[in-house]
């Protein structure tokens, strides 16, 4: 066996190891075992605690899908979060629990590990992602518009866009969807999304502005000084209030020390940075995660800061 965790069946547990359900519970409860669904487990050799995870939700979800994918009939196919997770697209973790496929009218339901919507899904919206049968990106991204929240559903289309995808197939997708719930929210979902947000917090942000009047920044702004020489590229730009705005979830530098260098190095760099911005009469405003989950607290913080900015001596 390999020594990578992977998914395994009961069966093979059984004929391989020669465990039966006493062998599986006792496995399940010392972490070497992670049950999945029924008849479905992660193998993850030698762990014997939950001091870390064995594998990222994402990753968790991938093996969910194939754990499930026995028990779906030929003509279903995975769609919506889980077509999501198959394409790379970003989803909340929260989401990730149940598996989301799109079957005939008469099939549709749910269970504690399945959605199941009830719509006949053409031929050209399916696809094949590592042997299993999804949603095309085009219909999966508009699927994801149409029933996530606006922030990430923005965030699924800016990696869409990142990735070069044809747009004309989003919006063909878009238009065959008028009628649908959510198809509002999608359009403007879609409106919003910009290839140059380098993040799943910039795009969540992005939509966050939108619902709360701020206006719209620019994106990855150059920063220069008097020489012309580029001293920072910031997350948002609002030029006409001398205000840039750092969304602090990934940090400029890179989520890694680099080699050579230690951890203070990295920070202290990062304060020269900052402290170059400021010196050209920028006003910074930074958030990360947990301010996105209070949006008015942060719109009213921005808009403080544009308060401030535009008292800097380059509005005058």
């Amino acid at each position: 066996m390999t020594d990578e965790p992977h998914l395994i069946t009961t069966d093979e547990l059984g004929h391989r190891l020669g465990l039966g359900p006493t062998g599986i519970r006792a496995m399940i409860r010392c972490g070497e075992l992670v049950r999945l669904r029924r008849g479905g487990h992660l193998w993850v050799p030698g762990r014997v605690s939950e001091a870390s995870a064995p594998c990222d939700a994402a990753t968790l979800h991938r093996l969910l899908v194939r754990a499930t994918q026995p028990h779906l009939g030929a003509s279903t196919v995975v769609s919506h979060t889980s077509a999501a997770v198959l394409h790379g697209l970003p989803v909340p973790v929260q989401r990730l629990g149940v598996v989301t496929v799109i079957r005939g009218a008469s099939h549709g339901g749910r269970s504690p590990l399945l959605v199941a919507s009830d719509a006949n899904v053409p031929a050209s919206d399916a696809t094949e992602v590592d042997g299993v049968r999804v949603t095309t990106l085009q219909r999966t991204l508009v699927d994801l518009l149409r029933t996530q929240p606006l922030d990430w559903g923005v965030a699924a289309a800016d990696v869409v866009l990142r990735r070069g995808v044809d747009a004309a197939g989003v919006a063909e997708a878009l238009a065959r969807a008028r009628g649908t719930s959510g198809v509002r929210r999608a359009r403007t979902a879609w409106e919003l999304a910009d290839p140059l947000s380098e993040s799943v917090g910039e795009s969540r942000s992005r939509a966050l502005f939108h619902l709360e009047g701020i206006p719209a920044p620019t994106l990855q702004r150059q920063i220069r000084d008097a020489t012309g020489r580029v001293v920072g590229t910031v997350d948002f730009a609002w030029d006409e209030s001398n205000t840039v705005g750092e969304f602090d979830g990934a940090v400029k530098y890179g989520p890694l020390v680099p080699a050579g260098r230690t951890a203070a190095d990295v920070v202290m760099a990062e304060k020269r940075r900052e402290a170059l911005i400021q010196a050209e009469d920028w006003w910074i405003v930074r958030w990360g995660w947990q301010d996105l989950s209070r949006p008015r607290d942060l719109a009213a913080r921005i808009r403080h800061a544009f308060t401030v900015g535009r008292r800097l001596p380059r509005a005058a």
